[in-house]
């Protein structure tokens, strides 16, 4: 959740919608909600600022196959958007080669500065922290004028395995003082924070002190790491800070997202009166030792599609579930489709039944389910669609024939059909579901 523009702060949901209200020297006002439109489909850690009449707002890209990085979004009223270019034309040379696992450029961040106008990004692999974080500016993102010309000024701070923390999730704060401050991190040891220059944007060499300003605090006897990834209870990243009044606001985003029915994303808030800390919850707790108010969590009407499958997901819930939010609270839906395509589930179906922590939690689910997979999948991913069928109560398997990995692009129709044929069974309607 990120936005910014001088003298109003936003916190911005990843589905686009925008709750808004002018923070510094004016008096409290009510929130008020956004309905937006048009090119909003697929905004994943929005970040926003206005220059002039215009709001520009810096994502993840979620597009498949070859596609531009950091996609950039503009408006005139925070409601109707369109698509406006991307910083990168790919992942930058320089990226490839100190990174080679780096699939997409994460978690834009844009603020304004020194006459520029500073983007800064994070690039890794899912589950490690050999990361980094970069920057790249522009005078204006007005793309009609001359002076508009991205220029990569290249890596400001990485970590390495070695470290105890993950340079993702970039967040910019001024101080008091106007001073830039960068907040980051993901996992391990929690939310960090580094001085920057104001005038080249990078670490400052005056303070070259690692700060710490929250983490989880650890449990008794804490079930082991996943393979390859760090421990669950460790999970604490995406951090954005707000200085208002007397004191700085650090929102963070507290357990798991991306792991299917272990998705309880949830987001915290602390304060302090001083940028580097310490942040303290509403009940005096300190965030670094796992404190932090809760803002916002799962309820009924957005616990449904705690599996997200891709285009099939997207149709059920976006299209079909929403459409009554009150059917929705009677009827959520977890959907696992087995899909090279979407990696996000591949990983989401494999962890279900190589975690026994996940797996048993699908007996859990009494809402209606619908599991697809490829009859021509490897050998091993149909029995483990069977497996997760078979521990939901009220689950329904379609093996879509002449399939393998990736079943929504190979026979489109087929999977049409099912989702129509299982939406006109639970009473939502058949003809609303479309590839």
């Amino acid at each position: 959740m990120k936005a910014w523009t001088r003298g109003v702060k936003f916190l911005a949901a990843s589905a686009m919608l925008f709750f808004g209200a002018v923070v510094q020297g004016q008096s409290a006002v009510s929130p008020h909600f956004y309905h937006v439109e048009g090119d909003v489909e697929g905004v994943h850690d929005p970040s926003i600022i206005k220059q002039a009449n215009t709001w520009y707002l810096f994502g993840t890209a979620t597009e498949k196959g070859p596609h531009a990085q950091l996609p950039m979004r503009c408006s005139n009223d925070l409601e109707h958007w369109k698509r406006s270019g991307a910083v990168f034309a790919g992942i930058p040379d320089w990226i490839q080669k100190e990174s080679p696992e780096t699939k997409d450029l994460w978690a834009p961040d844009i603020s304004y500065f020194n006459g520029k106008y500073h983007v800064y990004y994070a690039f890794s692999a899912f589950g490690k922290n050999t990361s980094g974080i970069a920057l790249v500016t522009n005078k204006t993102l007005d793309q009609s004028s001359p002076d508009f010309h991205w220029v990569d000024e290249g890596l400001v701070l990485k970590s390495l395995a070695s470290d105890d923390f993950n340079a993702i999730d970039p967040n910019i704060v001024f101080d008091s003082a106007g001073t830039p401050w960068l907040s980051f991190g993901s996992f391990w040891s929690g939310i960090k924070m580094r001085r920057l220059d104001a005038t080249t944007g990078k670490l400052s060499r005056q303070d070259t002190k690692l700060y710490s300003l929250a983490s989880r605090e650890r449990p008794e006897n804490p079930p082991p790491a996943p393979p390859g990834l760090p421990a669950d209870w460790q999970a604490v990243e995406a951090p954005f800070i707000v200085h208002h009044g007397a004191y700085y606001y650090l929102f963070v985003s507290f357990d798991l997202c991306c792991r299917g029915v272990k998705s309880d994303y949830r987001t915290m808030v602390g304060r302090s009166r001083e940028v580097t800390g310490p942040y303290v919850d509403a009940d005096g707790k300190p965030m670094l030792h796992g404190g932090g108010t809760t803002l916002l969590t799962g309820n009924a009407r957005w616990l449904g599609p705690g599996f997200i499958a891709g285009r099939v997901a997207k149709i059920m819930y976006g299209k079909t579930s929403l459409a009554d939010p009150a059917r929705t609270a009677e009827r959520a839906f977890w959907i696992a489709q087995v899909a090279k395509n979407r990696r996000s589930v591949w990983r989401a179906v494999n962890g279900v039944i190589n975690r026994a922590a996940v797996y048993d939690e699908l007996p859990r689910i009494a809402a209606p389910t619908l599991v697809l997979v490829g009859e021509e999948d490897v050998a091993t991913v149909p029995a483990k669609a069977e497996r997760i069928a078979a521990a939901i109560p009220n689950a329904r398997l379609v093996r879509i024939p002449r399939a393998g990995h990736s079943s929504t692009v190979e026979q489109p129709q087929a999977v049409t059909a099912a989702i129509q044929t299982f939406l006109g069974e639970v009473g939502h309607g058949a003809g609303q579901a479309r590839i």
